[in-house]
């Protein structure tokens, strides 16, 4: 986890990239783009969904237009789960506010993150029997993780607004860095007892 928050701690550097091939720890991770660098971690460190997956699959193409799932995982009982990862660059604001109707609503950048979910989710449906048939998977009513942006800073109205989404929205599970974070802490801090 310490490499995740350091990873977390740079992203805003313009220099990015090249101080993750610099740093012997986070070399490993290296990509060509900042997302990426997260998609390699959190793919090399399943573990921090807890028991929620118990297989990832190597195959990425989800739909005929050759739409790609980030990382697909199998859940215990057998079906299929999509992983969306976005950065956790401030770019992916989560919310701004409403004064009129004194509410928070989605950013355009997380409305865009949420509908590509939703176009996968949709692709992945019409795309179900070759998929089953090609890789002899069960495709059961699949869910989506979208792990983007952060969550440390935000008010408790924030953190109602995106509790309220996340309960609003059909298979799909919103989760920042931070509490992806937060999962990992717990998880470790159990094993630790």
């Amino acid at each position: 986890l310490k490499v995740l928050e350091k990873l977390m701690e740079i992203e805003n550097d313009i220099n990015f990239l090249e101080l993750v091939k610099s740093d012997g720890e986070l070399n490993k991770y290296k990509a060509d783009q900042s997302e990426k660098v997260f998609h390699n971690w959190i793919e090399n460190n399943l573990w921090i969904f807890g028991v929620e997956y118990n297989k990832k699959h190597s195959f990425r193409k989800i739909g005929e237009d050759n739409s790609q799932a980030d990382i697909i995982l199998e859940t215990p009982d057998g079906f299929l789960s999509l992983i969306e990862i976005k950065s956790p660059n401030p770019k992916y604001c989560l919310f701004r506010y409403d004064n009129s109707h004194r509410c928070y609503f989605p950013t355009s950048d997380f409305s865009e993150a949420i509908g590509q979910c939703l176009i996968y989710l949709q692709r992945n449906e019409d795309y179900k029997k070759t998929l089953e048939q090609e890789h002899s998977v069960r495709i059961l009513r699949p869910r989506i993780r979208l792990i983007i942006g952060r969550t440390k800073d935000f008010k408790k109205e924030e953190n109602e607004a995106l509790h309220f989404l996340n309960s609003s929205l059909h298979d799909i599970g919103i989760i920042s860095y931070d509490q992806l974070l937060e999962n990992g802490n717990r998880i470790i801090s159990f094993y630790e007892k």
